[in-house]
């Protein structure tokens, strides 16, 4: 900003508006105890603004008084006065001091406090005169004229500026409803009056003139005018520094560059005899007889890290080079996980001697001079991958290691995108949220961002359904109008995710410092204004997939009692392994580094079918915007799979080319061309890369002069010459960092090596590694299911924190769930609760839950509940149902609530002791337990809170799946073993065989109907959430049931119905209303027969036919894999329900369901169907989908 200020001729003045305060800031006082007053800090010099950043740090790091919205930032009169070199202070708006105590009618004390800054601040003290319109500021300003001429103090004119422009009074007011959230036409929210913009002189010069004479109008306006000229034109931008690196002891005598020689040197011979002569135990180098040999063998290596290492030291960058090889040296002797290279840096020896980065450049054809160029001196830039874990005790190793008061994190800025924005004006201006929500859904996301409002009005719009109600709507027509002015202004705070900032000097000399929401130190100002500061900035990234790798390989040493496995085993080094390219073919990719983003990747990665490193870092290059733009990939994987024959243009290209079929898609393509055709250094050939990513046309004459002219003299042509100057030239656009790709290409070859071949144990640690992302956490464990791993439900005494394997005898294909990942439980309780069972000893009964979580306050008692319903607590509970067990549990509460009151007040017992412990015991032994309606309070805790969602065949056979289609209650499934389907049983039931088999001879005769449920009735399973019962004005009864699917809530309305032929067998019809209240109830599931009503902005109303409890009804479960299925299998199952259906509809007795499971890659659908069949005929229509070729069971649904 101050660059930009001094190109136009304005000299930038830094300054703060603080809060001071009468008292020590380390103290933090109650509001009614001390006031905080406004306070106006400018910095006159470089000096000046070392103090200014001295006492905004101070007043953020140690001087917050408050919390929340009352939580201010403060300092002291003892510490403005500490640091008042080369500082102005003046007396503020009406929130300062001397104002305040204007308004309270106290002028003596505002004289004190006046004559206090002027003994202490002498002539860089002044008084403000200001004047936005209100009554107040008229008669503080004829009170601070007399201060002005009674203690010789100067004035200054000034106005709050708030807003540039007056025109942007009405914007500034919007921000401001944003940011209070509040709505525009509220009574009594804060306002401004309009005035606080950036007045000219002349509107300055008119502000006071009807109360101020023009002497000192002139006078005030003329001092402000000095306090600008007093300001020196100082800088505070300067060259970066790199702290100052301490040599180890036994290395002292070393020169920097000495030790980073001797550091290179040693690591690359020690990766050459490891790698290649498999000699891991190296006694010491120096000595080893087989250096001369090694040395010759391997030439190319130490001739390439000596003149990296001259060109480093020519540069003056050892220093640097050794701060960031102290702390991956660090890491990796605590066993920190770290990447195998980020950015540029791999193409760098040193750094791969160093053990910086875990890439071969010379093996992968990278190069130095793409991370530095000795022909042009610029700061190199290293950043580091760490875990989550890892990266904290990075940070702190550093902080440390330089001085805390020299390394902080870096503060980033949160925009306001379109779908924020959007949200939040419809908030403020009281528009019907459902259209502003549905709107607001509409924006498409654009590669991770949404779409900008101006692109979703125009005509080009990839939505015209927005842009129709944008131009129909007025109201939300000017919603959006004016939100279209606030896309991208800074809305919040946070830390930055990677940068940390590493200072030769104290940092509060430099930037001023804050705290995070955790209480980490982090700069106020963003990474680019922090390196024109001269402060080192380095990434350190903290990766969830390096955590997970982490957690996967202390697994699989942990089962086998041994560290059998590492992330440097060369196991895990790339190589062709059929396992984990097989994995990566098959769209297998959750979980998988960088290729999990989109389906879009999923799709590409399985249409080029890599088969190599490479193949992988070229997926990682092309999936962008240019090549996905521009038809770049298709022709890639046509190439690739030899479906597209191609050629090289010119010869002399296939050697560079020949790793990417003939297709420019790296940057170090281009320089490695320019070097063996145009003649070019590798220097030179990195200024023509850049060159050409700016595509500046005077410099791009240049240097296809140059270019051309090096092609002749390699004996190609002119002609050919230009051409491939054209083709470089049109890549360039798009052309990736080979060094890069091929880096986390790295990464992503190892953890598909590791799902390929730790499946149990990978999908434990990716799952905890987003413990409480519960929609991937739902997906994760279909797509585990889907290859046979299987999720227990949760256990209070058999569950972790974390998901983990289960290493018991006979079950290595489940995974137990973690505690964290239920909704309203959490970490930090998991933890206490895992805690207290790994001291004391699992958990007998509910009684000791409560004596040992709720009574000693660890856990509430609404987190028990959350546990009951979940299913945590069924084995202690015995044969009772979760609904019972909660009322158990305010029972229990009850008693010891009542036995705690006793024993406090020592009072004779006046309960019947007998009762209580009777009643105790039935607690612990209780009768068989009774049908008892549930709270709504209990529905909703229990409402999706595991995740485990959808019905998988296996688990139905094996355990009970939890919270089938999002219900409060499992359903525990009895398998039905069918009769043999032997040829006697077909005899005998010849006739209704003959019957079905003319039914399906129809199937070819029948139309396909698209979204068959919007026109036909369809099976539904759900759980009633409400019932809520009305009358109508005909005095007729009307029932409005809530209910939860798969699909989201739904509801439907039963009309009273006077007809005698209600409900038959346990089916109650629509009409029956009488017999559904009675048998059906909050928290019950049921069976229905559904059809769409509709579905506006996401709440869906069906029309039920009937209705009916769960217990004894029978489906056909069919099984069908999305992999394997095709058009004709989808279509058969839909024909085959159309048909058996209008077979069978007839049929007036208790019949048996079909339901088709299809699990699809990311999380399974379950289609339920209007097929309804007698229970007689139910084998039959098992064996008649078997001999279709689907898997199919049948099932008896009880509740619990």
């Amino acid at each position: 900003c101050s660059k930009s200020v001094k190109k136009i001729g304005i000299k930038p003045i830094a300054g703060n508006e603080m809060y001071v305060i009468n008292g020590n800031i380390s103290r933090n006082y109650k509001r009614s105890q001390l006031s905080k007053y406004h306070q106006i800090v400018l910095a006159l010099s470089e000096h000046g603004y070392k103090n200014l950043v001295k006492l905004t740090t101070l007043s953020h790091l140690n001087g917050w008084q408050g919390s929340g919205a009352f939580g201010r930032p403060c300092i002291s009169k003892g510490l403005l006065f500490k640091y008042k070199k080369d500082i102005i202070i003046t007396s503020a708006c009406l929130g300062g001091e001397i104002c305040q105590n204007l308004l309270d009618k106290n002028l003596t004390y505002a004289k004190k406090v006046a004559n206090w800054y002027k003994n202490n601040f002498e002539a860089f003290f002044f008084l403000e005169l200001q004047d936005h319109g209100h009554r107040e500021d008229r008669a503080v300003n004829m009170n601070i004229l007399k201060i002005s001429e009674e203690s010789r103090i100067k004035l200054i004119s000034t106005n709050d500026s708030h807003f540039t422009m007056d025109r942007d009074v009405e914007a500034h007011d919007t921000l401001l409803c944003i940011q209070t959230g509040k709505p525009f036409d509220e009574p009594g929210r804060m306002r401004y009056s309009g005035t606080e913009f950036l007045k000219s002189s002349i509107e300055m010069k008119n502000m006071y003139r009807d109360h101020v004479t023009s002497n000192k109008i002139h006078s005030a306006l003329k001092s402000t005018i000095n306090v600008s000229q007093k300001a020196k034109n100082y800088s505070i931008w300067a060259e970066i520094t790199i702290p100052k690196f301490q040599m180890p002891q036994e290395y002292k005598n070393f020169t920097l560059d000495e030790f980073l020689g001797f550091l290179g040197f040693q690591g690359l011979t020690k990766i050459l005899l490891e790698k290649f002569e498999n000699n891991i135990d190296i006694p010491q180098i120096n000595s080893n007889p087989k250096m001369p040999i090694i040395k010759i063998k391997y030439k190319k290596y130490y001739e390439r890290l000596a003149y990296e290492l001259q060109s480093i030291k020519s540069m003056g960058f050892s220093t640097y080079f050794l701060v960031v090889w102290d702390f991956i040296y660090f890491a990796r002797n605590n066993n920190v996980p770290i990447g195998s290279g980020r950015g540029s840096v791999a193409g760098s020896l040193v750094a791969y001697s160093l053990g910086i980065t875990s890439i071969d450049p010379i093996e992968n054809g990278l190069l130095f001079e793409r991370f530095l160029n000795p022909a042009r001196k610029s700061m190199p830039d290293i950043d580091t991958d760490f875990s989550i874990d890892g990266r904290d005790m990075i940070i702190e190793y550093v902080s440390m290691r330089y001085g805390q008061e020299k390394v902080a994190q870096i503060i980033t800025f949160n925009r306001l995108t379109s779908k924020s924005i959007l949200k939040d004006m419809g908030r403020s201006a009281r528009r019907e949220n459902p259209l502003i929500e549905k709107m607001s859904d509409l924006i498409p996301i654009s590669r991770g961002k949404p779409l900008n409002l101006e692109s979703m009005i125009s005509k080009e719009s990839p939505v015209q359904d927005f842009r129709k109600i944008y131009l129909k709507n007025e109201d939300l027509k000017n919603i959006i109008d004016k939100a279209i002015n606030f896309e991208g202004m800074n809305k919040t705070t946070a830390v930055h995710a990677a940068g940390i900032v590493i200072s030769s000097r104290k940092l509060d000399e430099v930037v001023p410092l804050t705290r995070g929401t955790r209480g980490e130190v982090m700069t106020q100002y963003p990474m680019e204004d922090v390196e024109y500061l001269g402060l080192l900035k380095i990434d350190f990234l903290g990766l969830k997939n390096l955590s997970m790798m982490e957690s996967v390989i202390n697994f699989v040493n942990y089962r086998f009692n041994n560290q059998i496995l590492t992330l440097d085993s060369s196991c895990l080094q790339p190589h062709f392994d059929i396992n984990t390219f097989n994995l990566l073919t098959r769209k297998d990719l959750d979980g998988i580094f960088q290729l999990d983003a989109s389906k879009g990747m999923r799709d590409i990665v399985s249409e080029m079918r890599p088969s190599s490193i490479q193949d992988i870092s070229s997926i990682l290059a092309l999936y962008r915007p240019g090549p996905l733009d521009t038809g770049l990939i298709p022709r890639f994987i046509k190439r690739k799979r030899k479906v597209l024959l191609y050629k090289f243009d010119y010869p002399e290209l296939k050697q560079t080319l020949v790793e990417t079929y003939g297709i420019l898609i790296y940057q170090e393509q281009i320089m490695k061309v320019a070097q063996e055709l145009g003649g070019y250094s590798m220097s030179q050939a990195d200024i023509l890369r850049r060159a050409m990513g700016k595509k500046k046309i005077s410099e791009m004459r240049t240097q296809e002069k140059i270019f051309i002219e090096g092609c002749i003299n390699n004996s190609l042509e002119k002609v050919a010459g230009r051409q491939i100057f054209n083709q470089m030239l049109g890549f360039a656009e798009y052309c990736f960092n080979k060094s890069h790709s091929t880096a986390y290409a790295f990464t992503t070859y190892q953890t598909a090596w590791l799902k390929s071949h730790w499946p149990v144990e990978f999908f434990s640690s990716l799952m905890s590694v987003n413990l409480t992302d519960f929609e991937k956490i739902e997906k994760y464990m279909h797509q585990a299911a889907s290859v046979g791993i299987f999720v227990r439900k949760p256990e209070i005494n058999d569950c972790d924190v974390f998901f983990f394997p289960d290493y018991s005898k006979n079950n290595e294909n489940f995974v137990n769930f973690g505690l964290g990942s239920i909704k309203s439980v959490g970490e930090i309780a998991a933890s206490i609760i895992i805690t207290d069972r790994k001291i004391f000893g699992g958990f007998n009964n509910l009684s000791e839950v409560v004596n040992r979580l709720i009574k000693k306050q660890w856990v509430s008692k609404k987190l028990i509940e959350t546990l009951i319903v979940c299913g945590c607590l069924d084995k202690i509970g015995g044969e009772k149902k979760r609904k019972r067990i909660l009322l158990s549990l305010d029972k229990i509460i009850e008693w010891m609530n009542r036995t705690q009151k006793i024993k406090y007040i020592h009072q004779p017992l006046l309960l019947d002791l007998n009762s209580l412990k009777k009643e105790n015991q039935n607690l612990i032994n209780p009768p068989k337990p009774l049908v008892i309606e549930i709270n709504s309070e209990q529905i909703y805790l229990a409402n999706n809170l595991t995740g485990i969602v959808g019905i998988n065949s296996f688990l139905l056979n094996q355990t009970e799946p939890i919270m089938l289609l999002g219900a409060i209650y499992s359903i525990s499934f009895g398998l039905i073993e069918p009769d043999d389907y032997d040829l006697p049983y077909i005899v005998k039931n010849r006739d209704s065989i003959q019957k079905l088999s003319s039914a399906l001879a129809k199937i070819e005769k029948i139309k396909i109907i698209k979204n068959n449920r919007d026109i036909h009735d369809f099976l539904i399973i759900a759980y009633i959430l409400e019932i809520q019962e009305y009358t109508t004005f005909s005095k007729k009864k009307v029932l409005k049931v809530i209910f939860e699917d798969l699909n989201g809530i739904a509801t439907t309305l039963m009309f009273e119905k006077t007809t005698d032929k209600l409900s038959t067998n346990k089916q109650m019809k629509n009409g029956d209303l009488i017999k559904i209240k009675n048998n059906l109830f909050p928290g019950d599931l049921f069976l229905g027969s559904a059809l769409n009503d509709e579905q506006i902005f996401g709440s869906r109303k069906l029309k039920l036919s009937w209705m009916a409890p769960i217990n004894g009804y029978q489906i056909i479960l069919i099984t069908v894999s999305a992999q394997k299925m095709n058009c004709f299998s989808v279509h058969l199952l839909l024909r085959l329900n159309l048909i058996i259906n209008s077979y069978f509809s007839n049929y007036n007795y208790d019949l048996v369901h079909l339901v088709i499971n299809i699990n699809g890659e990311n999380r399974g659908e379950m289609i339920t169907t209007n097929l309804s069949i007698l229970e007689s005929d139910s084998n039959i229509i098992l064996k008649l989908i078997q001999k279709l070729g689907f898997e199919c069971s049948l099932f008896k649904l009880n509740p619990l």
